[in-house]
Formats: structure tokens, sequence, C-alpha cells
């Protein structure tokens, strides 16, 4: 298996498009960087090396890591616009976004200038809720970034794969009072990585 990441920022790969990691699209697989510029709720255009469009298996699984972020996406183009690969299509529902509960503490003030740059109404906030709640998988810096805006709905569906770890998550959240998104703290992109990211190693960590 081919090791697969998203990419955060461009000092992680120098050749990597600004637009997608902004839009946090980009993903190293191997040595290749993948793109995905979605162009609506359903589909997205894979900007890659012919070399990964051949090698069907990494095709495989860098979709698969993107649709671990954005399952919502089911058909997948290549630059003209032909189709590579589809999935049965996903529910969505629109919601407002203060009635969905956060799975963290904290958003990050870099990534949140960056999604000011894309995030322009309820489309582009197409967000993963554990099954059968409101508890927010991913998208927390986008959905505080949104309120900022001024825009309250979004669209939510539920992930098929959301982890057994974030109940944990949501009570810890409830626990500092946080129960809507507008209650997360915004942090500088250092403090983000030394709180949020040592608070996931130590939990994970102490599960085993």
């Amino acid at each position: 298996m081919t090791n697969i990441k998203r990419i955060e920022s461009p000092d992680e790969h120098p050749s990597a498009d600004l637009r997608w990691i902004a839009c946090h699209t980009a993903f190293l697989a191997g040595d290749s960087v993948v793109s995905f510029e979605i162009l609506n709720p359903e589909q997205a255009v894979i900007h890659c090396d012919q070399a990964v469009l051949e090698n069907q298996l990494l095709l495989e699984e860098v979709i698969q890591e993107f649709r671990f972020y954005s399952f919502h996406v089911t058909q997948f183009l290549d630059e003209q616009h032909r189709l590579l690969k589809a999935f049965p299509p996903v529910e969505l529902r629109l919601v407002e976004i203060d009635t969905l509960q956060p799975s963290q503490f904290y958003v990050n003030l870099d990534k949140m200038a960056q999604c000011s740059q894309w995030v322009k109404d309820a489309h582009h906030l197409i967000i993963p809720v554990h099954p059968d709640t409101n508890y927010i998988c991913d998208g927390h810096t986008r959905l505080y970034a949104a309120l900022q805006m001024g825009i309250g709905q979004c669209y939510i569906y539920d992930a098929e794969d959301s982890g057994d770890y974030l109940p944990d998550f949501v009570r810890m959240a409830q626990e500092r009072n946080i129960f809507r998104v507008a209650d997360l703290q915004p942090l500088s992109d250092q403090d983000y990585k030394a709180l949020w990211w040592k608070f996931c190693d130590d939990y994970f960590a102490q599960k085993g």
C-alpha cells in the first residue's frame, strides 16, 4: 500500500498547487502530487501525472483517502472531464451550522484565512457527521470561518467511517462547554499544533 497523506502546507511539497492546498484537496501519494478540484457536491476533477492515472491501484487508494474527508464526491473525472470512477450517490441534508456539535476544541487561524478565500455559501460546506448524530467529524475550521462570514447553513452527510473515538471527543468537548461551532477557540497555527495535535497524540497513545 502506498503512503498517502493530505498536504497541509506548501512546505510539504513545493510543486503542489496552492489552490488545492487551501481547499484541503491536495494529497501526496508516494512521490506524486494528486489534487482534486471539486466541481459540485458530486463531482471532482483529478489533477495528477499520467503515471498516476495509469496505475489503477494507486488511483483507487488516493481516491479512497480523499473520500475519507469528502465522501459526498461520487464521480471522479480526468482533466478532459472523462469519467474515471463512480460510486453510489450520497444523501446530503441542509442544516443550520448552530445545530451541529463539535468534536474538537480549537480552530486554526491560518487555515481559517485559507478557507475564507473559497468558502462562499453552503455548497462549499459539505460536512461529514457521525451516523445518526449531529457530531462533526471534519470541517470545524470551515464552519467557524463560515460563521464569521455570515453564512449560517451547511450540508451534512453520514460518514461511513467516522471512528469509534468520536463520541469520546464530543464528550470532552462538552466538558469544556463546547456545544456549538461558535464555542471553539481560535488559535495560531503554532498553538493549534501544540495543543490539539498533542491532545490527539496523547489520547490515541493511551488507547494503545
